[in-house]
């Protein structure tokens, strides 16, 4: 009979045994179900709307993943009298576009955005980040546009809220300067 008893306690701390190495395993495929059902996704796009007096071209993101978006890292680059300049806002560009505006006597409409790193995104939000409008009865404000998509480009570097899953969004193609994040 004692070697039936020994058995059972063996048995039973097997079963113990296996249950927490379940429930362990269960912790680990819980929190990768969490990681992968978070997955973020940026897509970047520009925007160009003519009208018979308008113009306007708009540089926008959308977060189209399933979790949010966390920007690790944000750089504007502007091509600048044949030189490259980083900068963190539009400040170049719109000291450009506004010298271009008196030049050509139009009425020009500039607006930006606050994105900044640390920032988050919601899946299903999108964000202008520069928005150039401009009008004028002659159709001179091409030249506005034309002007922005040949001297400004904009990457965006973010990750998931676990800070993985990062990704890289670049607007120009090609680009202007091959950026590599800095989280990455």
């Amino acid at each position: 009979m004692k070697n039936f008893k020994i058995s059972y306690d063996y048995l039973a701390l097997f079963v113990a045994i296996l249950v927490l190495l379940l429930t362990v395993w269960e912790g680990y495929e819980t929190r990768q179900h969490n990681r992968i059902s978070v997955v973020p996704k940026l897509d970047v796009d520009i925007n160009v709307q003519s009208r018979s007096n308008n113009k306007s071209i708009s540089y926008y993101v959308e977060s189209t993943g399933l979790g949010p978006v966390k920007i690790v890292d944000f750089m504007i680059l502007y091509h600048h009298k044949g030189k490259i300049i980083q900068s963190k806002d539009f400040n170049y560009l719109m000291e450009d576009l506004r010298k271009l505006n008196n030049k050509l006597e139009i009425n020009l409409d500039l607006a930006s955005s606050d994105m900044d790193v640390g920032s988050f995104m919601a899946p299903g939000v999108n964000e202008v980040l520069f928005k150039a409008s401009a009008e004028s009865e002659t159709g001179v404000s091409d030249e506005i546009n034309k002007h922005v998509r040949d001297t400004l480009d904009i990457v965006i570097c973010y990750c998931s809220v676990y800070d993985d899953q990062c990704g890289q969004v670049q607007f120009s193609n090609p680009p202007i300067v091959e950026y590599v994040c800095k989280a990455e």
